[in-house]
């Protein structure tokens, strides 16, 4: 008997929310169903979707007819409600929900939306509001499926450092350290100097005001959330470390710099051992 397939509904299809399609349609993990984004056009969602700059031209079919996507012939539900609790996952059969807003209402409506078929919902950033924090090879064994509904995914940079910080920790003991981080432009920043509108909060001006410059020709310093991040899966390790960021003007790929204190002296050979 061939195993059914966990039906996805993605809320949010911006760039997240694309690549995971993106990323299904080579893979096959699982079936999208529902698609909710408050872009009121299903073509101009198909064209984003057809066509990419950084990574494209999409490898399927892409078709829109009657508020239905068709990718290779599968039907996909679109929806364009504002809030994620407005959308009837359910009449779909919608096991789990994603995410991929980055609208901090849609995180604390969230339990609304686990009733009848929806088990959980996924977070693709890292706000306080969840039951749980997951970084794969740092702290899955800790997840409980009875408990945890509202789970995070947390964010690029954590889910980056936190594996190495927990593997160096666990052998050599950090006792303090520093991470910098270069981090591509992200949507929300502005070709032109000006203000910078909050993606979380729609409609509110974000008080990081270098934020507001322009992010295709400025290397703009910011405080990160990266060790922040960290610390909601390894505490005692992310209290040991500091970190900033710098906003770079390129679209895509990042890097950083960690720098590390150890409570015993190691060499590259052996570091590389573990």
């Amino acid at each position: 008997m061939t195993k059914q397939k966990l039906r996805l509904g993605l809320n949010g299809f911006g760039r997240i929310g694309r690549a995971i399609t993106r990323i299904n349609h080579l893979k096959e993990c699982f079936d999208l169903v529902v698609i909710n984004d408050i872009n009121p056009d299903p073509y101009n969602l198909a064209y984003l979707l057809k066509y990419d700059t950084d990574y494209g031209p999409f490898q399927g079919e892409c078709d829109v007819r009657e508020g239905y996507f068709f990718i290779d012939d599968k039907e996909i539900k679109v929806f364009h409600e504002d809030q994620i609790d407005k959308v009837p996952w359910h009449d779909y059969d919608v096991d789990i929900v994603i995410d991929a807003s980055g609208v901090h209402k849609n995180v604390l409506l969230g339990p609304k939306v686990i009733q009848k078929s929806v088990k959980k919902v996924i977070v693709t950033h890292s706000p306080e509001e969840v039951d749980f924090t997951m970084i794969l090879g740092v702290n899955e064994d800790a997840y409980d499926t009875r408990k945890h509904h509202i789970i995070s995914s947390s964010i690029c940079d954590a889910v980056a450092a936190a594996p190495l910080l927990k593997i160096i920790d666990k052998h050599f003991s950090i006792s303090s350290g520093m991470l910098t981080t270069l981090h591509p432009w992200l949507s929300y920043q502005n070709l032109s100097d000006g203000p910078s509108h909050s993606w979380a909060s729609p409609g509110q001006i974000h008080y990081q005001y270098p934020l507001g410059r322009s992010a295709i020709g400025t290397l703009i310093p910011k405080p990160t959330s990266a060790i922040t991040a960290v610390g909601k899966t390894l505490p005692d390790i992310a209290k040991k470390i500091q970190s900033m960021s710098f906003r770079v003007p390129t679209p895509v790929v990042g890097s950083a710099n960690l720098y590390l204190n150890l409570d015993e002296k190691i060499t590259k050979e052996h570091l590389r051992e573990v």
